[in-house]
């Protein structure tokens, strides 16, 4: 590791390096450099990462002479061109191995926090594996280039992981905690961090590693318990930092996960576990649309599922996660129970129609009608204030769920719908998840003297507080 051999292929590294982090910036210029790098260059670049590589020393005294250094600033330089130059990477699949060996088990072949402290470049080994597992389906000039997976890197990080690609993220989160545990606790971890163990560059880039990895790559219905918790602990200990870029990642991580995943146990795991306070402490000291959306669907999301009983009632956040309807159906799960089971719903259901013709979910479709009636519980008194104690005319009543807080307006129809007793129509006002304009929902329609007798509705019933009930009135507008 000391001889002439050794010393010459390090500095061409470093001189390789420099050069190839200066084409980086200017993607138009790797093209005159092909024409040199291709016969002359690669494949000793390759002879000599693989030479240098730690894999080959550890537990040996040459171990502490490999130059960790010039081998992370290589892998990073040569990765970040390789969209320019795929079929070179496409000849030599080794330089992938090389390069997840040194990644997914670096804790085995250095001490992580004093590689940091000691190796100028040792923190540019982290930003690799991005550009090493995915490649673009075209030239930025044209179009804006997507990444899709690259089908020779996932068949070289398998043997890795076990053979099963869920295993990735627990190597990825292994990587994140190697770079935590490194930064003292009074170190900012931050995008403008620029400090070498400090730096944002290490955990940020691991962390969006996760984000998108977990989310449209790895071909996996669910992701592991241990992981969603994992995650949640991690976001605990980010929000215990002065700043929080690498909190915001984490919950799109858990987002990401979420919103991927053929079902929601994920989703309550993560609750559970507390997701939901730390997002809205996050909210309230950093706040960004991109928590604003993660808020809005756990609010939409979460009624459907398990999620009820373990979602609190927070002052923090948009409308939706303040509003108490979520505790009120909590509370009353027992009967909300078997209408659960609205995933399986259809938009015809008669048990809940629905006035505006927009693509509201089935989760909607059943969760927001009981958020009304909730709120006519909660209102009774000022609604029989407002009704007359004859009435000859039919009522609309509009629970406006968009605004903060909930609001809700009263009014008589100046047409009769029904020659027989004057009843009350209730709708909600809602926004969907992932709907521009809000939609008219129908919650619940029964006679006026129900209200005026001190009856509230309850699921699919009228109810007093003595128990006397009545039942719903349903198909008659």
């Amino acid at each position: 590791m000391r001889s002439g051999t050794a010393r010459n292929a390090v500095l061409g590294l470093h001189a390789l390096g420099d050069l190839l982090g200066i084409v980086n910036e200017h993607p138009e210029r790797v093209a005159p450099l092909r024409p040199f790098i291709e016969p002359h260059v690669w494949h000793s670049i390759v002879s000599w990462l693989d030479f240098l590589h730690p894999v080959h020393h550890v537990n040996t005294p040459r171990m502490k002479h490999v130059p960790l250094s010039a081998i992370a600033g290589a892998f990073y330089a040569l990765f970040s061109v390789k969209p320019a130059l795929r079929d070179l990477f496409d000849q030599t699949p080794h330089v992938h191995q090389l390069a997840f060996d040194l990644l997914l088990r670096v804790d085995d072949h250095c001490v992580v926090s004093e590689a940091l402290a000691r190796e100028d470049n040792f923190y540019l080994l982290f930003g690799v594996l991005k550009p090493a597992l995915l490649l673009s389906d075209g030239p930025a000039q044209i179009i804006p280039m997507r990444l899709v997976p690259d089908p020779r890197a996932s068949d070289v990080i398998l043997p890795m992981v076990g053979g099963s690609l869920r295993r990735l993220p627990r190597c990825c989160l292994r990587m994140v905690r190697l770079l935590v545990d490194a930064c003292p606790p009074g170190t900012d971890i931050s995008m403008t961090t620029r400090s070498t163990v400090g730096s944002a560059a290490m955990p940020m880039n691991q962390l969006t590693v996760i984000a998108i990895f977990i989310s449209p790559f790895l071909p996996v219905p669910c992701q592991a318990r241990d992981v969603v918790r994992d995650l949640v602990e991690l976001l605990s200990a980010f929000l215990t930092r002065q700043a929080l870029e690498a909190a915001s990642v984490t919950c799109q991580a858990l987002f990401g996960i979420w919103h991927r995943a053929s079902d929601r146990r994920s989703l309550v795991w993560a609750l559970k576990d507390g997701a939901l306070r730390l997002f809205l402490v996050l909210y309230r000291v950093y706040p960004t649309s991109a928590m604003d959306n993660i808020l809005r669907w756990i609010a939409h999301r979460a009624p459907g599922d398990q999620g009820l009983r373990v979602c609190q009632v927070h002052d923090l956040g948009p409308a939706q996660i303040r509003r108490a309807a979520i505790s009120v159906v909590r509370k009353d799960w027992k009967m909300h129970k078997p209408r659960s089971r609205s995933i399986e719903a259809t938009m015809q259901d008669a048990s809940c129609g629905y006035l505006t013709a927009v693509d509201l979910t089935p989760l909607d479709m059943r969760f927001q009608p009981l958020c009304t009636r909730a709120y006519i519980r909660s209102h009774l008194s000022h609604l029989r204030a407002d009704l007359p104690p004859t009435n000859t005319v039919d009522y609309h009543m509009l629970v406006n769920f968009t605004t903060s807080p909930t609001s809700h307006a009263l009014a008589p129809q100046t047409k009769r719908r029904s020659e027989k007793e004057p009843f009350l129509l209730v709708t909600a006002h809602i926004r969907g998840w992932g709907q521009a304009y809000a939609s008219t929902l129908k919650a619940c329609i029964a006679p006026v003297r129900y209200v005026l007798d001190g009856y509230v509705p309850v699921v699919d019933k009228w109810a007093k507080p003595g128990g006397q009930w009545r039942g719903d009135v349903v198909g008659l507008w």
